[in-house]
């Protein structure tokens, strides 16, 4: 009985998944490409894991926003490491494509660069039921202090970590909204940078963002073609000669909505706006 209670117990534990307040994984990214690897998580010190790929076009569009927290939070005790997953692990194609990607971008990805590797996708990203990137960890004193998309995290949460404020006072917390239901970055384009690449990748997701209709703007699954960077294929205009010409409407729509004593045949006055 008591051994059926421990295995019941484990699998509750393990079906809760890794998250904010839990001891960080001992596992590392098992090779790096640019930078010193983080071999403990030194007090007072503050490590940022966001995981991304060359093929996922919110990764890089959140790379001006990272090399920006990077330069201004270094010094205060702030390292962030990007953890390139879902394609370098793959095989050396892949791991060349990630390289020669890092090399193009020069001095605007200056932060520390890593290839995780599967076990540290498994005990990071799976451990926490992610399952889209970009996606970053937050880790201080040894334990998760913040996870979401890396476009949410600001230099105002970092600062409440570093000074012990609790995260629940600050502004809202990326790690309480689910990455699905993120509708737009939470630092404006206007504030974030006066980079002009960062203004224009920022408002490119913008844009795409609502184009396309969805929740949240990353990639979700370990395939470029799953990438929620994408935007829709247009849809077909009601009317090709004249798209913003409202169309008229059919006599039995008008049937339809309206009664018997006031049905009448449409003539060029009585139209219906274009939904």
């Amino acid at each position: 009985m008591r051994t059926l209670l421990l295995l019941l117990l484990t699998a509750t534990l393990s079906a809760a998944g890794l998250k904010v307040g839990d001891p960080a994984p001992a596992t590392r990214p098992e090779s790096m490409l640019q930078g010193e690897a983080v071999k403990e998580f030194k007090k007072g010190e503050i490590y940022v894991f966001e995981c991304w790929a060359s093929w996922c076009g919110p990764c890089v569009a959140a790379i001006p926003h990272l090399d920006e927290l990077h330069k201004k939070m270094g010094k205060k005790g702030v390292v962030i490491t990007g953890v390139n997953v879902w394609e370098a692990e793959r095989d050396a194609a892949s791991a060349q494509r990630a390289k020669d990607f890092l090399k193009a971008q020069g001095d605007k990805m200056s932060y520390r660069v890593a290839v995780g590797g599967k076990a540290f996708i498994k005990d990071w990203l799976e451990a926490a039921e992610v399952n889209g990137i970009p996606h970053a960890f937050v880790v201080a004193e040894g334990k998760i202090a913040w996870m979401g998309h890396p476009m949410q995290l600001t230099d105002e949460i970092i600062g409440d970590i570093l000074t012990g404020t609790p995260l629940a006072a600050a502004a809202p917390i990326a790690d309480k909204i689910p990455q699905r239901r993120l509708s737009k970055p939470a630092v404006p384009a206007s504030k974030s940078s006066g980079d002009p690449e960062m203004l224009a990748a920022q408002a490119k997701l913008d844009a795409l963002s609502e184009a396309m209709g969805r929740p949240r703007l990353g990639c979700r699954g370990k395939s470029p073609t799953r990438c929620r960077g994408r935007a829709p294929a247009p849809r077909k205009a009601r009317n090709s000669a004249n798209p913003s010409k409202p169309r008229l409407a059919s006599p039995a729509a008008i049937r339809r909505n309206s009664t018997p004593s006031s049905a009448s045949w449409p003539t060029k006055s009585s139209t219906t706006p274009r939904r």
